[in-house]
C-alpha cells in the first residue's frame, strides 16, 4: 500500500462540538429566538450573541438583563428581565411582542 499504512489503519479527526450557552424561545416579534454563545464581557458580566448576527443577551449595572439588537443599548424591540442570572422570563418592550424564555444550553 505504500508508506507502511493499510486501508484498515486510516485515522479520523473528531470535529469539536460547539455547545450553546443559552437558548431563547417563544413566539417572538422580531424573532430573536435561537442559540446564544458566549462572546465576551460587558459591564463586568458575560454577554452572549446569537450565532453571528446582531442579537445579544447582556447585563447592565442597573441589574437588568436584556435581549437587544445593539450590544449595550436597549433601543427598539427588546426584552428585559430584572436581576438574577441569565435564564428566566423576559418581558417585551418598545414594540417587541411575545414573552422570551431564556434557558441554559442549546435546543
Amino acid at each position: 500500500m505504500g508508506h507502511g499504512r493499510s486501508k484498515s489503519s486510516t485515522s479520523y479527526e473528531k470535529v469539536p462540538v460547539v455547545v450553546p450557552d443559552f437558548h431563547v424561545s417563544g413566539t417572538l416579534t422580531p424573532d430573536c429566538s435561537c442559540n446564544y454563545f458566549l462572546r465576551g464581557i460587558l459591564n463586568g458580566r458575560n454577554y452572549y450573541q446569537r450565532g453571528t448576527d446582531n442579537w445579544f443577551l447582556w447585563w447592565t449595572y442597573s441589574n437588568y438583563w436584556y435581549i437587544t439588537q445593539v450590544l449595550g443599548a436597549p433601543t427598539t424591540h427588546y426584552w428585559e428581565k430584572y436581576g438574577g442570572l441569565e435564564s428566566g422570563i423576559y418581558t417585551p418592550r418598545t414594540g417587541a411582542l411575545g414573552i422570551a424564555i431564556v434557558s441554559p444550553g442549546g435546543h
